[in-house]
């Protein structure tokens, strides 16, 4: 692939777009194509609410219109443009899991988090991907 004016080789990878996973952020949740697992990290002065662990998460792909309000920003801009201005190549937009809550886009895993469901003060959850051999342990 070509980039930007950079020159990329990759390994030849299949990836389903279009499925889901229902998550309840408890335990690693295995996302075989990406050979990762997402879990819940708990972080210092930032993060998503904690109250989110527990409930009915959905993990989905980018599929094109969607939106959301980051952290700190004044306005809800769509993903497309948000993955644009960071210069995310083209083939690893649709490898980016994203978080939902009741339909409503709530993390990039990895980028943004939306700013109705982020702690203002105190300790809250970031979505994280881990390798599956990881030592890292998922939220209790």
């Amino acid at each position: 692939h070509r980039y930007c004016k950079k020159l990329y080789l990759l390994k030849a990878q299949s990836h389903d777009a279009t499925q889901e996973f229902f998550w309840d952020g408890r335990q690693p949740l295995r996302i075989p194509a990406l050979q990762q697992n997402l879990i819940f990290q708990m972080v210092k002065n930032g993060g998503l609410n904690p109250e989110i662990a527990g409930k009915n998460l959905c993990v989905r792909f980018r599929q094109g219109g969607e939106k959301i309000k980051p952290v700190g920003q004044k306005h809800t801009r769509t993903l497309k443009n948000l993955l644009q201005q960071q210069s995310i190549p083209p083939w690893q937009r649709e490898r980016i899991p994203l978080l939902y809550l009741n339909d409503e886009l709530i993390a990039v895993c990895g980028y943004w988090l939306a700013d109705a469901y982020a702690v203002k003060t105190g300790d809250g959850l970031l979505p994280v991907l881990v390798d599956e051999h990881s030592n890292l342990i998922a939220v209790p």
